[in-house]
């Protein structure tokens, strides 16, 4: 929410891409509605879950008290230690060894000072939209913000790790976002 008053800074948006799948081009994006990402990953053999209301969810991380290593704070917060890394979410391996140990000191990777991350794929569900087939991407997504006095306090920043899943090649790819700004 902005600084200056009570609405919102984004309205909506959403993550577009387009490719030529075997000579078939097929678009992922929406404005409003249909929607043609849905939550979740998609398998090694690009399929989606059998339901994908389960990974419907934003992880969320605050740098001030997820993230605070200072000699005082020795406990792990269950965001931490819940952070999705089964899913893709990146995390920092401090030790080396193999696998997510929040324990051992293994830590979230996180942008900004605060971070909502979450992750979707294109095969969940018909495309009504643009009545294209799917590419059979994944998308692992964040969105995040600094919390600074300046004009950069007033910005929300996306990341995102797109994954080409399906059995094809994707060519000539072009990534865009629907913006709807308040």
């Amino acid at each position: 929410m902005p600084k200056a008053g009570p609405g919102t800074a984004v309205f909506a948006a959403n993550l577009w891409i387009a490719g030529f799948v075997d000579d078939e081009l097929r678009v992922a994006g929406s404005t409003y509605g249909p929607w043609e990402f849905w939550p979740g990953p998609l398998s090694e053999a690009g399929s989606p879950p059998a339901d994908c209301a389960t990974y419907d969810q934003l992880w969320s991380l605050s740098r001030d008290t997820d993230l605070d290593f200072s000699a005082a704070n020795t406990r792990l917060t269950q965001q931490v230690v819940d952070w999705p890394v089964d899913l893709g979410a990146p995390f920092v391996n401090v030790d080396g060894i193999e696998g997510y140990q929040p324990e051992r000191g293994d830590y979230p990777a996180m942008n900004g000072d605060s971070q909502y991350w979450w992750v979707m794929n294109d095969r969940g569900n018909t495309h009504e939209r643009f009545k294209t087939n799917p590419l059979g991407v994944e998308g692992r997504a964040s969105a995040f913000g600094f919390d600074t006095e300046n004009e950069l306090g007033n910005v929300t920043f996306y990341r995102y790790r797109i994954i080409n899943k399906g059995p094809s090649i994707i060519r000539d790819v072009q990534v865009g976002m629907h913006q709807d700004i308040d």
